[in-house]
């Protein structure tokens, strides 16, 4: 699997319309070769997704998402709250010896951007009694799953594209409001920067990592910990000590990305925090883990290679579009 970021993707889609540089038209071209032969699988993430929906030019939404679908279809990574669920389920089942809630499996990769933000995609036909008709209709309609598809063709493509212009007025009467979601994660980058004044105490004399899976513990893992430990009837030693609380986290990929993200960003105490830093680390955690190559920007790459994550991982990380484009042809000539 191949994770590119949105940087990359504007590049690639310039690159389709004429515009771009070397680099991105041989590797659009290259792109399309390991699709054809079905050598790549091209994901996207939900912070991937939010970046795109947020971007104000619908005309560039749409050369995006026509790209996106001809290369990716598009395909999507889980949202990180569905990834941590089964980690933290499955680690402690190693970890404790014992059996918790089980959570009925899912498919890594879905095809629609309902996937990665912990829903169930697909049009589904309900008649009036609130009945699924859907496997009904496929099994004695002629033609109907072909219509099926391209009815969900069309319904993934408008929900990556976004509205028209001419559209969000109509939308916004009926609640359509996409400043919640930037709001959100402008407030999180407000809220690293203070988090980063208030550990400034702590610096000399604690792990910077191990102040942040105390916190990672307390704000994304909390809830769901609580609930195992009462089924599993584990005490709080058993998973809340500096140790246990240390081992577990970094022993679940994604959780053990965001943090060791986190904990080098904010080793830089002067560190300006961003929107774009939010959209990388909630991004990155879900694709370097679960993806084979990610392309992504230099100063995530940096942040991701100076704490090893991708060689425990086992993700290659190329530097430049080149790099991959090198990779991708190696692939090819190798399947040939």
């Amino acid at each position: 699997m191949l994770f590119l970021d949105l940087n990359h993707w504007i590049e690639l889609a310039r690159a389709d319309a004429g515009r771009g540089t070397l680099v991105y038209e041989r590797l659009l071209a290259t792109l399309r070769q390991a699709v054809a032969a079905d050598a790549v699988t091209i994901v996207l993430t939900s912070g991937l997704y939010r970046e795109i929906i947020k971007i104000k030019d619908p005309k560039q939404r749409q050369s995006l998402t026509n790209l996106i679908a001809e290369l990716s279809g598009p395909r999507y990574l889980p949202g990180l709250t569905d990834i941590f669920l089964t980690e933290l389920s499955t680690a402690l089942d190693v970890v404790t010896g014992t059996t918790g809630t089980q959570y009925q499996q899912f498919d890594l990769i879905g095809t629609s951007a309902l996937h990665a933000l912990g829903m169930v995609g697909g049009l589904r036909i309900i008649d009036s009694d609130g009945v699924d008709r859907t496997a009904e209709h496929l099994a004695n309609t002629p033609g109907f799953a072909a219509r099926l598809a391209d009815a969900n063709a069309q319904a993934e493509w408008m929900l990556l594209a976004g509205p028209s212009d001419a559209d969000v007025p109509r939308l916004r009467a009926d609640g359509y409001a996409p400043e919640g979601p930037e709001q959100a994660v402008r407030d999180n980058a407000a809220f690293e920067t203070g988090w980063s004044k208030l550990i400034d105490p702590y610096r000399k004399s604690r792990s910077i990592r191990d102040l942040v899976i105390a916190r990672h513990l307390t704000l994304e893992l909390l809830d769901m910990l609580e609930n195992e430990r009462a089924l599993r009837r584990l005490t709080v030693e058993d998973v809340a000590t500096p140790v246990t609380a240390r081992n577990l986290v970094m022993s679940m990929p994604s959780n053990a990305t965001m943090v060791s993200m986190l904990a080098e960003y904010h080793h830089n105490p002067q560190k300006t925090w961003t929107e774009h830093d939010i959209y990388d680390i909630h991004t990155l955690a879900a694709a370097v883990p679960y993806c084979d190559i990610v392309l992504t920007d230099a100063a995530a790459r940096d942040t991701l290679t100076r704490r090893h994550v991708h060689e425990w991982l086992n993700t290659e990380m190329p530097r430049r579009a080149e790099d991959l484009s090198d990779s991708l042809d190696q692939l090819l000539h190798g399947a040939a």
